[in-house]
């Protein structure tokens, strides 16, 4: 019977949603949201919202996933130039695959440039009220060190104890560089592998 498992499951592929489900079984009675920095396609926001519906956590949980959708903005380009330019916006896009999985409820997709969007979001009247914001993951993947430890001192205040905040990168780079710094000077453990090698490093508050 066709189905499914007709399309290309791989141990890469497995290894990965394990990875994935074992942070969030982690996390899953720590009070607060999952913030993902560097949405890109929306792959991570399907996986953390069908989670959310699994665990019937929908009332307690969301995603919320930042991004430009449309690449790397002028300045993170010139700090690094390997990086790939000229992305398509994939904003619309991102936002029909949660409508067509059903996940509208669980995740929603911010677009703007971090950390300034993490602003606008945090005074978004219409979405909470920011004193009460918890978080209880911080996925980071948006590859640019500024970025990333601005971000987490724009996150900081909301970090719910028992939040992990998490690297995705396989070469080490910007965003380990500023997990790490960030460690330092918060005085928390900087730990390296764990959850089946999909996390390269990570924290608990």
């Amino acid at each position: 019977e066709k189905g499914i498992w007709d399309k290309d499951i791989t141990s890469d592929k497995v290894k990965y949603l394990t990875g994935i489900h074992n942070l969030f079984t982690r996390t899953k009675d720590v009070p607060g949201h999952i913030i993902e920095l560097g949405a890109g396609g929306g792959r991570n926001a399907v996986i953390f919202g069908n989670l959310i519906k699994l665990y019937n956590l929908s009332n307690a949980k969301k995603y919320f996933g930042f991004d430009t959708f449309k690449g790397y903005p002028k300045d993170v380009l010139q700090k690094n130039p390997d990086f790939e330019k000229n992305n398509p916006d994939i904003f619309e896009t991102v936002n029909l695959k949660l409508l067509n999985e059903g996940l509208k409820d669980q995740c929603k997709i911010i677009k703007g440039e971090l950390p300034k969007s993490l602003d606008d979001f945090f005074n978004s009247k219409d979405k909470f009220r920011k004193e009460y914001l918890k978080i209880s993951i911080v996925y980071i993947d948006c590859n640019d060190y500024n970025t990333a430890i601005n971000s987490l001192e724009a996150l900081y205040p909301y970090f719910s104890k028992g939040c992990i905040l998490a690297v995705d990168e396989n070469t080490i780079g910007g965003e380990t560089k500023a997990l790490e710094e960030f460690c330092n000077q918060k005085n928390l453990n900087f730990k390296n592998g764990d959850f089946n090698g999909i996390i390269s490093s990570y924290t608990k508050i």
